[in-house]
């Protein structure tokens, strides 16, 4: 990946010493994929602003491609 450089990992104090490599299509895959099946739809290009809980939910501030802000509520 790095030419002839090398690292070892070996003396890391964890479970896991190794190097995982998963593109970022594949990560985004099954984010999507687990989001969907519990009924979460997914926004490209729409821009988190703002978001506020209370006792009763949670509302978010969301700026479209065109610019354009709107608030949604849920609970």
């Amino acid at each position: 990946m790095f030419g002839a450089a090398e690292l070892d990992l070996a003396r890391l104090p964890t479970r896991f010493p190794f190097v995982l490599v998963t593109p970022q299509y594949e990560t985004e895959r099954v984010l999507r994929e687990l989001a969907e099946a519990v009924g979460v739809e997914i926004r490209s290009g729409t821009e988190l602003v703002s978001l506020r809980q209370d006792a009763d939910g949670v509302e978010a501030e969301l700026r479209g491609r065109d610019g354009t802000v709107r608030t949604e509520r849920t609970w």
